[in-house]
């Protein structure tokens, strides 16, 4: 048996793509955000839950939409009443803390530790390291 090829337009090619996008599953209260697990009591926030909600599901239609400065605008008025969001998690927390930024980041920008596997360094050596990876970075940025 020969199977037949079906031929689609690039619009019907189009929609199908937006709607495997669209995969995410919208909760209760029409968004896909869930509440950070270690996010702390919203007393920084004067906002009540129903309204975090309301103001996310709001932000998620505009960005559906591709009306980008809308969504920055809701995400800006939510950060200026303490409500942080993390796109990458699809968390949010109305405790006052951002997320860590540094978590998943560029490495370049993280600060510089000894391992606690490392043995114990002369001060000299420090230093002499400190000065090889001062050296390091201003290559870098030539």
């Amino acid at each position: 048996m020969i199977r037949q090829k079906k031929w689609r337009t690039i619009d019907q090619s189009r929609q199908r793509i937006k709607k495997a996008r669209r995969g995410g599953k919208v909760g209760p209260y029409g968004h896909d955000f869930v509440i950070c697990p270690d996010a702390g009591p919203m007393m920084a926030c004067a906002l009540s839950e129903d309204k975090i909600h309301a103001m996310i599901a709001e932000r998620m239609i505009a960005r559906k939409s591709k009306e980008f400065k809308k969504a920055d605008q809701i995400r800006d008025e939510l950060k200026d009443q303490g409500v942080y969001l993390d796109d990458n998690t699809r968390q949010w927390r109305a405790d006052g803390k951002s997320f860590n930024k540094n978590k998943g980041s560029n490495p370049k920008e993280k600060p510089i530790s000894r391992s606690s596997f490392s043995s114990h360094l002369h001060q000299d050596d420090v230093d002499c390291v400190l000065d090889l990876l001062a050296q390091r970075l201003r290559f870098k940025r030539n």
